[in-house]
């Protein structure tokens, strides 16, 4: 009997000293970080290729380049934005009615255009002027004021 305690005791001192290995969430690359928050996680690199994607148990690891889904709504690929490059209107053309706020901002972050329009069944589209803006790229911000929905799109200005 004594013999039978002395091997649990011993295999419980064993496994006791004994753990699992355990795998912290890393970013290896040459430059890149990741972001925790309650809501999730962001890895980013700079330099690297996508090379391989695991997918198992519902738990995902991917090698090199960490861009494994863009999920996008119906109204961002119904939202048309025309011409680019532009000259001196733009044209955008909705997928759906309601009330946006439109900005545009300058590659440095400086808003220049800032205008709300509320589109009805009869008018998806509307035009933005861009002649008193300079040759440069521009980024167009489309911000749905019920949904909270925001999308953008890069705009050249010839």
């Amino acid at each position: 009997m004594s013999r039978k305690k002395a091997l649990i005791v011993l295999f419980y001192s064993f496994f006791g000293f004994c753990s699992a290995q355990s795998l912290s969430h890393s970013v290896i690359g040459a430059a890149g970080d990741t972001f925790h928050s309650s809501n999730g996680s962001l890895d980013w690199t700079l330099g690297e290729i996508m090379t391989e994607t695991y997918i198992q148990n519902g738990k995902m690891f991917t090698q090199g380049f960490q861009q494994t889904e863009i999920k996008t709504d119906d109204l961002e690929k119904s939202t048309v934005v025309y011409p680019n490059p532009v000259r001196d209107s733009l044209t955008v053309r909705m997928g759906k009615n309601g009330s946006y706020q439109i900005e545009v901002y300058n590659i440095l972050g400086n808003k220049l255009i800032d205008q709300n329009v509320n589109l009805t069944s009869s008018k998806v589209s509307f035009q933005i002027d861009f002649r008193e803006c300079s040759p440069a790229l521009y980024i167009l911000r489309i911000f749905n004021t019920k949904t909270g929905q925001v999308f953008s799109f890069k705009i050249e200005k010839l």
